[in-house]
C-alpha cells in the first residue's frame, strides 16, 4: 500500500533499474539486454550489480547455456511485469480534449489575405 511507503525508502531507487531486470530477465543475456534498451553492455552490467545489491540475490547466474533467472528473478518478474505496465499506462495516458466544456482560450495567427478569406466582411 502507497501510504505505508516513505520517500525516504524509494528516493535511492533507480525506477529504471526495475525496467532493465525484466528485460535482462526476458532476455537472458547482458548484451541482448544492453541492444533491447540502447545501451551499452557494461552499463546493463552495471545495473545488473546495482540489482544485485538493491534486492541481495544474484537474480541471473551465469551457465553453460547463458543465464538463468533465480527463484527471486522469477519472482520479481512475476510482480513487476503488472507494476510496470500499469505505471507505463498512467504515464502516457493521454487526457481527451472536451471542446465544449474547456476554458481555455486559443489565438489564431494569420496572414491578413487568409483573414480576408476565413472571416470575409
Amino acid at each position: 500500500m502507497i501510504s505505508n511507503i516513505r520517500e525516504r525508502d524509494l528516493r535511492g531507487v533507480d525506477l529504471n533499474l526495475l525496467v532493465t531486470l525484466l528485460v535482462l530477465l526476458r532476455e537472458r543475456s547482458v548484451s541482448k539486454a544492453a541492444q533491447c534498451l540502447y545501451l551499452g553492455q557494461p552499463a546493463v552490467s552495471g545495473a545488473l550489480a546495482r540489482l544485485r545489491e538493491l534486492f541481495q540475490d544474484d537474480l541471473l547466474v551465469r551457465t553453460q547455456g547463458g543465464m538463468l533467472p533465480t527463484p527471486r528473478g522469477l519472482e520479481l518478474q512475476s510482480q513487476l511485469l503488472p507494476v510496470l505496465a500499469e505505471m507505463q499506462s498512467v504515464i502516457l495516458q493521454t487526457p481527451t480534449f472536451d471542446a465544449a466544456s474547456s476554458e481555455r482560450r486559443f489565438t489564431i495567427g494569420v496572414m491578413d489575405w487568409a483573414n480576408d478569406w476565413l472571416l470575409p466582411g
